[in-house]
Protein backbone atom coordinates (compact mmCIF):
# COMPACT_ATOMS: atom_id res chain seq x y z
CA UNK A 1 0.00 0.00 0.00
CA UNK A 2 2.81 2.63 0.53
CA UNK A 3 4.44 1.81 -2.48
CA UNK A 4 0.99 2.10 -4.26
CA UNK A 5 0.56 5.12 -1.94
CA UNK A 6 4.20 6.87 -3.63
CA UNK A 7 2.59 6.42 -7.37
CA UNK A 8 -0.81 8.15 -6.30
CA UNK A 9 -0.26 10.39 -3.09
CA UNK A 10 -3.79 12.33 -3.61
CA UNK A 11 -5.27 8.99 -3.32
CA UNK A 12 -7.71 9.63 -0.49
CA UNK A 13 -8.88 6.14 -0.59
CA UNK A 14 -5.53 4.70 -0.06
CA UNK A 15 -4.40 7.06 2.54
CA UNK A 16 -7.46 5.82 4.61
CA UNK A 17 -6.82 2.17 4.21
CA UNK A 18 -3.20 2.79 5.15
CA UNK A 19 -4.31 4.41 8.18
CA UNK A 20 -6.30 2.12 9.05
CA UNK A 21 -3.84 -0.73 8.93
CA UNK A 22 -1.09 1.20 11.20
CA UNK A 23 -3.77 1.16 13.66
CA UNK A 24 -4.39 -2.42 13.58
CA UNK A 25 -0.77 -3.04 13.50
CA UNK A 26 -0.42 -0.56 16.62
CA UNK A 27 -2.91 -2.60 18.87
CA UNK A 28 -0.93 -5.96 17.61
CA UNK A 29 2.55 -4.62 18.41
CA UNK A 30 1.37 -3.38 21.87
CA UNK A 31 -0.64 -7.15 22.85
CA UNK A 32 2.51 -8.69 21.37
CA UNK A 33 4.71 -7.29 23.53
CA UNK A 34 6.07 -3.99 21.71
CA UNK A 35 4.55 -1.38 22.78
CA UNK A 36 7.25 1.19 21.99
CA UNK A 37 6.46 -0.04 18.18
CA UNK A 38 2.68 0.21 18.91
CA UNK A 39 3.40 4.50 19.39
CA UNK A 40 5.18 4.36 16.17
CA UNK A 41 2.46 2.38 14.23
CA UNK A 42 -0.46 4.88 15.54
CA UNK A 43 2.05 8.16 15.26
CA UNK A 44 1.26 7.06 11.29
CA UNK A 45 -2.11 6.35 11.03
CA UNK A 46 -2.53 9.70 13.26
CA UNK A 47 -0.49 11.64 11.03
CA UNK A 48 -2.08 10.54 8.21
CA UNK A 49 -5.89 11.24 9.53
CA UNK A 50 -4.37 15.20 10.06
CA UNK A 51 -3.33 15.26 6.56
CA UNK A 52 -6.59 13.74 5.48
CA UNK A 53 -8.76 15.95 7.79
CA UNK A 54 -6.92 19.40 6.56
CA UNK A 55 -9.11 18.95 3.67
CA UNK A 56 -12.19 16.27 4.04
CA UNK A 57 -13.87 18.28 6.80
CA UNK A 58 -17.11 15.67 7.08
CA UNK A 59 -18.17 13.99 9.93
CA UNK A 60 -17.13 10.40 9.23
CA UNK A 61 -13.14 12.12 8.62
CA UNK A 62 -13.74 13.93 11.99
CA UNK A 63 -14.05 10.39 13.25
CA UNK A 64 -11.41 9.07 11.83
CA UNK A 65 -8.93 11.51 13.07
CA UNK A 66 -10.73 10.90 16.43
CA UNK A 67 -10.28 7.72 16.41
CA UNK A 68 -6.67 7.32 14.81
CA UNK A 69 -5.84 9.73 18.40
CA UNK A 70 -7.61 7.43 20.52
CA UNK A 71 -5.03 4.57 19.70
CA UNK A 72 -1.98 6.73 19.68
CA UNK A 73 -3.29 8.27 23.22
CA UNK A 74 -3.78 4.89 24.32
CA UNK A 75 -0.79 3.24 23.68
CA UNK A 76 1.30 6.72 24.91
CA UNK A 77 0.03 5.94 28.35
CA UNK A 78 1.13 1.93 27.65
CA UNK A 79 4.53 3.07 27.68
CA UNK A 80 4.19 5.34 30.51
CA UNK A 81 4.22 8.70 28.61
CA UNK A 82 0.60 9.77 30.02
CA UNK A 83 1.14 12.96 29.96
CA UNK A 84 1.96 13.50 26.77
CA UNK A 85 -1.17 11.57 25.31
CA UNK A 86 -3.06 14.29 27.18
CA UNK A 87 -1.37 16.97 24.42
CA UNK A 88 -3.48 14.68 21.79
Amino acid sequence: RERLLATDPANSGIRRDLSTTSQKVAHVLLYTGDPRGGVEEAVKSSDIEEQLAATDKTPDQSFRLASSYTTHGYLLCAVGRTVDSVGL
